[in-house]
């Protein structure tokens, strides 16, 4: 199945890249999307503050994707 991924801030910087396209074995969760494109972007070390929205609505790690949706990875954010 194919899954749009979003990426903002910090992700996007360290990836170069704010959106593209991943090819997924079902059945495959967002926690499990999370820690791959964190792993292949070299952020893993913020993976428990990273929140994942899929369809625009946050989802918890245990959430099964499916063909076609659209998951944001967004991290931590700062400011004031």
């Amino acid at each position: 199945m194919t899954v749009a991924v979003l990426l903002f801030a910090s992700l996007a910087e360290s990836a170069e890249r704010e959106r593209f396209l991943v090819e997924l074995e079902a059945p495959t969760t967002a926690g499990e999307l999370r820690d791959r494109v964190l792993s292949e972007v070299g952020t893993r070390g913020i993976r428990g503050a990273v929140r994942v929205a899929v369809n625009e609505s946050f989802v918890d790690d245990s959430f099964v994707l499916s063909e076609g949706d659209e998951v944001a990875l967004i991290p931590p954010v700062a400011g004031g």
